[in-house]
């Protein structure tokens, strides 16, 4: 099993709890990194704050905050709303943030174009399909169950198209959204970024 020694020693545990509230055992000291992966944008503006707020309380002096967010506004569409989405985010909105909670952010990047631009009105199609049925939902019910999807040819493909998409076939696709990083129309922004007070 993963991490089987890291949990037998004490030093991982998984815990399924609010993260705004859930407590945190820092006798073996803060934590060096947080990780979230698309979870900001379900935040309302009060709750994004409180969670960049309790991120400053966990991490260390020196620790880092890496996020990925749905970008580009333009580009909102039925996998928002399906989701339960607040918002997609801009350059500009995640700056803003880090300075309203005082952080800085060390690195930001745009992601995924322009092959998701090309595909998304694919995606939003194949979404409009599987998942229409979620609109009725209300937000918290769409935010649970954005992390369990399976929509065929988006989150679920046939076996034999792991021909196509693997590591290398798709690496010319790799290099070419490595080349647009700082592409305004990106559909997804990587962050980096630590607190003011606790930055070397």
């Amino acid at each position: 099993m993963r991490f089987s020694s890291s949990i037998l020693d004490g030093r991982y545990e998984v815990k399924a709890e609010d993260y705004m509230t859930v407590h945190v055992d820092t006798s073996f000291g803060q934590c060096d990194l947080i990780i979230s992966s698309m979870v900001m944008e379900h935040l309302d503006k009060e709750l994004e704050s409180t969670f960049m707020h309790r991120s400053t309380e966990l991490l260390r002096p020196g620790g880092l905050l890496i996020g990925l967010v749905p970008a580009s506004p333009t580009h909102w569409g039925i996998e928002d709303e399906i989701a339960g989405h607040c918002r997609r985010y801009t350059r500009e909105d995640l700056q803003a943030l880090a300075i309203d909670t005082h952080w800085e952010i060390r690195h930001l990047a745009g992601l995924t174009y322009p092959v998701s631009n090309i595909l998304l009105p694919v995606s939003n199609f194949l979404v409009g399909r599987a998942e229409k049925s979620k609109m009725t939902l209300t937000d918290l019910e769409k935010t649970k169950a954005s992390g369990i999807r399976s929509v065929r040819f988006k989150t679920r493909f046939p076996n034999a198209m792991s021909l196509v998409l693997n590591r290398y076939v798709l690496f010319p696709l790799h290099l070419t959204q490595k080349a647009f990083s700082s592409e305004s129309n990106s559909l997804v922004l990587y962050f980096e970024a630590t607190p003011q007070q606790v930055r070397n």
